[in-house]
């Protein structure tokens, strides 16, 4: 027997059944009851999108993260879609693959579908994967991949020769699991590759991944369950999303033999934190972040927000910025003061914990945007001290290798002096590639104080690629940007100038110049003047090329600090 699910409330006690687990965020209860003298096997078949639109749910959720539960254990289930497209289902050739000699690979009859599965494992110390090519017309019209797989990898789907990545699933399971891909096609560049990118995450697992398709349409989760006459069951499906409290959910009539078997869908349970901003929100100044916590079952006796929060750091710890929020007519608030960060791409992160021990977690990506490119703006005019620190050169040897230890440590050194500033004078990555200022993010979310760099030819190293992903994490969308500008804190006047600007690597071309010089005549009365440039006007060491450039340089040593890199 088939049922058609449709919503109708019903109340069920959130002690029922010991049903939650920590990366769960909120679920949603079905009740399914048989008549007392009727047993027998029920289907259930429920159309995820009208259940969504009708909980007020307004963007897809992370399919991945979908699970029913029985009791306290997982229940197997499908999920089908309405528009189904292969891309590899590993019964035929691995022509569509390139697959990395330090990976042994082959194909395996553990599979999910059909005959057979790709199996692959780590045999290198090098950052190593295979690549699967995709149908790149098929992949702008979606913005879902699908595949079994169990082991321990990630899959990234990426440019196929630049490093920017658009989005990624990680594999951790014993047994296959279905995995999703989400990706937002408007983040494809015209006339770039993608593929699909499949990277072991250690050496001596044995990975599998089987029957790779886009996917597309309503979606359609069903399972089936043994019914006992006058047995009631209570199955919970899970999702990571909820964008708002549920609506009230409409009363329909059971299709089928409801005098037989009836079956219930409640309204949503679950601790979770919904941050009330909109997603690339631009913030200045003194910004108040707003959250609101649900389905707590105990009483919440904390909400806290932290700016570019990293799992390697302690969520208590006094690094980086850490922010309490109160409670305000039926949210709670955090005051931001987004002068204590740099400008550009940032991810605000808001916990909630309850006394049970519960903590509910949310996450939303912000720009920041106070210094104005247009005119210098004091970020401090009531300052009559502060304190800044330089460094420079932070790069590690390689774009595949990690950030420096002695960047880490220089880092909490700094924060331990509790500057008012940081400034670096460039080479701050080794390539400009993407993944490279993820890394770079993840040690500067330290400082609780705003970053100023001067930029290093090494962010350009792969030419506009390299521009463009300095830009993506230190720009803000929508305003006027340029790479070189000045501002005011206190009574001091600070210059960040670029000598690597594309086509002008070692020098600095006419317009900034013309530029520089009118800035230092319209400044000429700051108590202090700070400038900060990648090249030194040294030769020897690969400095400044531009006589001219080189010659006004010089002169402003004369009566201004001046701080190069390289040196």
């Amino acid at each position: 027997m088939i049922l058609l699910l449709i919503p109708i409330p019903v109340s069920l006690s959130s002690t029922e059944t010991n049903w939650w687990k920590s990366d769960w965020f909120y679920r949603v209860p079905v009740k399914v009851t048989s008549s007392s003298n009727l047993e027998g096997i029920v289907s259930i078949k429920i159309n995820l999108m009208d259940l969504l639109n009708s909980l007020g749910v307004e963007k897809e959720p992370d399919f991945g993260s979908l699970r029913v539960v029985l009791g306290s254990e997982e229940f197997p289930f499908t999920l089908s879609f309405e528009s189904e497209k292969r891309i590899d289902d590993l019964e035929g050739s691995l022509d569509g693959w390139e697959l990395s000699k330090d990976i042994v690979s082959e194909k395996s009859n553990d599979n999910v579908e059909g005959s057979h599965s790709l199996k692959f494992r780590r045999a290198s110390l090098k950052e190593v994967h295979n690549v699967l090519k995709l149908d790149q017309q098929a992949l702008r019209k979606g913005k879902l991949i699908s595949f079994f797989a169990k082991g321990n990898f990630t899959v990234v789907l990426r440019d196929k020769s630049f490093p920017r990545e658009v989005s990624r699933a990680e594999v951790s399971s014993e047994e296959y699991r279905m995995y999703f891909i989400q990706y937002d096609p408007d983040q494809l560049a015209e006339g770039r590759e993608y593929a699909l990118f499949f990277i072991p995450n250690d050496y001596l697992t044995y990975n599998y991944v089987d029957d790779i398709k886009f996917v597309s349409g309503n979606a359609i989760v069903k399972w089936k369950t043994s019914v006992s006459a006058g047995e009631q069951k209570v199955f919970f499906i899970y999702f990571d999303i909820l964008d708002r409290g549920p609506r009230s959910i409409p009363l329909y009539n059971v299709q089928g033999s409801e005098k037989e078997f009836s079956v219930e869908l409640g309204s949503p349970e679950g601790f979770r934190t919904l941050i009330k901003m909109e997603r690339g929100s631009v913030l200045s100044g003194k910004a108040k972040i707003r959250a609101e916590v649900l389905g707590n079952l105990s009483r919440v006796v904390k909400v806290q927000y932290r700016v570019d929060y990293s799992e390697n750091l302690s969520w208590d710890s006094n690094l980086g910025i850490l922010g309490d929020m109160h409670f305000e007519e039926g949210e709670w608030v955090g005051e931001f003061d987004t002068t204590r960060t740099y400008d550009g791409l940032h991810t605000i992160t808001v916990k909630a914990f309850e006394k049970g021990g519960r903590v509910a977690t949310a996450s939303l990506q912000i720009y920041v945007r106070n210094v104005q490119y247009e005119e210098p703006v004091n970020l401090n005019p009531d300052a009559t001290e502060f304190t800044f620190c330089v460094l420079g050169d932070n790069r590690p040897g390689s774009s595949k290798d990690p950030m420096p230890q002695v960047f880490w440590q220089l880092t909490q050194a700094m924060c331990e002096e509790s500057p008012d500033m940081v400034f670096n004078t460039g080479d701050v990555v080794y390539a400009g590639e993407f993944k490279e200022y993820l890394r770079f993010r993840e040690v500067v979310s330290l400082l609780s104080c705003p970053l100023f760099i001067a930029r290093g030819n090494h962010e350009v190293s792969i030419g506009k690629a390299g521009e463009e992903n300095f830009r993506y994490f230190f720009d803000a969308p929508g305003f006027s940007y340029n790479s070189y500008y000045s501002f005011d804190y206190g009574n001091s006047h600070f210059i960040i100038l670029n000598a690597n600007v594309q086509e002008h690597k070692y020098s600095i071309n006419e317009p900034q110049l013309s530029w520089f010089i009118n800035d230092m005549k319209a400044n000429s009365d700051a108590e202090h003047i700070f400038i900060f440039i990648h090249q030194p006007i040294y030769e020897y060491a690969h400095g400044i090329e531009n006589e001219t450039s080189e010659r006004i340089l010089e002169e402003t040593i004369e009566e201004n600090a001046f701080y190069p890199g390289r040196i």
